[in-house]
């Protein structure tokens, strides 16, 4: 009897410690060093430029404390895991598996996932929701982009000609980025606070001037007309600050907007302004970029032994200098071109095309054209960087681009301060559509991870395999 017991305990222990222990918390693992290490770094980083240690060991733990929360995304993940886990063996019992089974794993693990999800989602976005709306529509959105990128390029793959394979990610990315920057320059309230921010330090551009082409746009102030609350001089300070005179800024008497104060006064060339903004693009990415790629190949260090060859880590060295160079000359190149795209139509283009041929006054560029061009052929600095990364790239900023695009209704609008504009949270339909989106989008990924995981591209992909 004991002999023949045996085999059925072995295979509940093992039931127990893989789907009940080992991958719920690989997943709670994840989900707490994604939730906890940023805020680690940015509270370090803030220490040290601040030369004040005081109150930091403190303030780290707080940090691990709160994502050890019930309702924080760290047990959310876990919970949503030992569900799937728990569902999966009961799914592909009850699916019928002579006449489909092919495709009883796949089903199953579709439907366990979408049970799993639609019983946790709602408790955790019940929860997050009165703190940030945004965050959980996020990362609805992100979790859409990838499903829909992984059942499109499973369908489409074998029919794509080769050509278009190669350049894909590159107009995907252009689309989705000038979706973003002209959202950034003409409605900024359709992106979050800290993502808006962050576009603002790496391009590097005067606030004045990003409101006087948002006014212009708008028209609430007009070239050579006074408003009524002065805001044609919206641009005086900026004027001041690069060593102009005040009037250059006055729009009611400057028309249009002088090449030299767009430039902030380093020179009248806007080659010259697209080169010094490359440099300083340059400069950005390489203290975004080299801490982070010392951080991994810390990473790689402590996890694997074998990293510690002097050959190896002179490779990985040599690997994360490159990577640093890359990404940063992408970053550098994206925020040139933008630049010299806006210049390229308010001074190359425009005055020599675009008003003879087809009527359209300088008055147009500032308030639509000079941005949208501006916007569109950043887009096009994709190609420095090599093709796995413009892939993600490209789904990176999908999730950015569909938000801004969303009506009003389903979606949290932002104002120009640090805070989120207050939004009825009791829309219920609302909430339940974000729901289903939500766990229909993490069901295919789950299945496809499973099933097909090289069709998941990217990192994202292989976080997934990592759980399960």
């Amino acid at each position: 009897m004991y002999a023949l017991a045996k085999p059925q305990s072995s295979v509940w222990a093992r039931f127990i410690i893989d789907r009940l222990l080992k991958s719920p918390s690989k997943a709670f693992a994840i989900a707490f060093i994604y939730v906890t290490l940023p805020k680690f770094l940015a509270k370090i980083y803030q220490s040290a430029r601040l030369k004040e240690s005081k109150g930091l060991l403190s303030a780290l733990l707080k940090i691990l404390a709160n994502a050890l929360h019930p309702g924080k995304f760290p047990m959310f993940a876990t919970k949503l895991v030992l569900g799937i886990n728990v569902l999966e063996p009961f799914f592909s019992r009850v699916l019928p598996g002579q006449k489909y089974k092919r495709v009883v794993p796949f089903a199953s693990a579709l439907l366990a996932s979408l049970a799993s999800s639609l019983l946790t989602f709602p408790d955790y976005q019940h929860h997050i929701i009165s703190k940030n709306r945004f965050y959980t529509l996020d990362m609805t959105l992100l979790l859409f982009v990838r499903a829909t990128d992984t059942v499109l390029s499973t369908i489409l793959a074998p029919h794509t000609p080769a050509w278009m394979y190669h350049f894909n990610d590159v107009i995907f990315f252009n689309a989705c980025t000038s979706v973003i920057m002209f959202c950034w320059f003409y409605y900024p309230e359709r992106l979050p606070p800290l993502y808006r921010d962050w576009i603002t330090s790496a391009a590097n551009m005067d606030n004045g001037l990003v409101k006087a082409l948002n006014m212009l746009h708008h028209e609430k102030i007009r070239y050579g007309e006074c408003s009524p609350n002065g805001e044609e001089r919206v641009l005086v300070e900026a004027a001041e600050k690069f060593g102009m005179h005040p009037d250059v800024g006055d729009l009611s008497k400057t028309i249009p907007i002088p090449c030299a104060l767009v430039h902030s006064n380093i020179s009248d060339s806007c080659e010259v302004n697209a080169l010094w903004r490359f440099a300083r693009g340059l400069r950005f990415g390489l203290s975004l970029y080299m801490p982070l790629n010392a951080l991994i190949f810390g990473i790689k260090l402590a996890m694997n032994p074998k990293n510690r060859s002097r050959k190896l880590m002179i490779t990985n060295i040599i690997r994360s200098i490159q990577s640093s160079l890359r990404s940063s000359s992408f970053l550098a190149t994206f925020i040139a071109l933008n630049w010299y795209g806006v210049c390229l139509v308010r001074t190359r283009l425009g005055p020599r095309f675009l008003t003879p041929y087809f009527g359209i006054s300088y008055k147009k560029f500032d308030s639509l054209y000079a941005v949208a061009c501006g916007s569109f052929i950043a887009g096009l600095s994709s190609i420095v960087e090599r093709k796995q990364r413009q892939k993600e790239l490209a789904l990176f900023c999908a999730p950015k681009a569909l938000s801004a695009l969303l009506p009003p209704i389903l979606k949290p609008q932002f104002d120009l301060g640090d805070r989120e504009t207050k939004e009825p949270v009791d829309n219920k339909a609302e909430l339940e559509i974000e729901a289903l989106v939500f766990s229909f989008s993490f069901a295919v990924l789950v299945a496809f991870s499973k099933q097909n995981p090289e069709k998941i591209r990217g990192i994202f992909g292989k976080g997934l395999q990592q759980v399960f």
